[in-house]
């Protein structure tokens, strides 16, 4: 599944922060055995590691788009608005090395 738009994007977050607390309450439940956490963990981290390559893949298509925006308005732009520029440009870089982190494995 792509998301497409900011609503799949809530969905997807939503769904994300769904499972990372079921796997929470697998991993403190006292009464399941080890082998059973286990396996259902498996499984929650088969779904939340779909849903972080589906956020990173959104994420990294906004951010090629704010990318393509920038040079377009690099063209032929004036030298007092340069700084501007340079800021977005910076804020793109740093929203780069957000995404790309590794995430946060269970």
């Amino acid at each position: 599944m792509m998301i497409h738009g900011t609503d799949e994007l809530r969905v997807c977050q939503n769904r994300l922060s769904e499972l990372e607390a079921r796997a929470e309450q697998i991993v403190t439940h006292p009464q399941k055995s080890r082998r059973v956490k286990e396996m259902e963990m498996a499984g929650v981290r088969g779904m939340i590691a779909q849903l972080q390559q589906e956020l990173q893949a959104y994420e990294l298509a906004q951010i090629q788009h704010s990318i393509h925006t920038l040079r377009d308005e690099l063209q032929g732009i004036e030298i007092a608005k340069l700084p501007f520029a340079i800021q977005k440009t910076l804020d793109v870089l740093e929203e780069v090395t957000h995404v790309l982190q590794p995430a946060v494995s269970l």
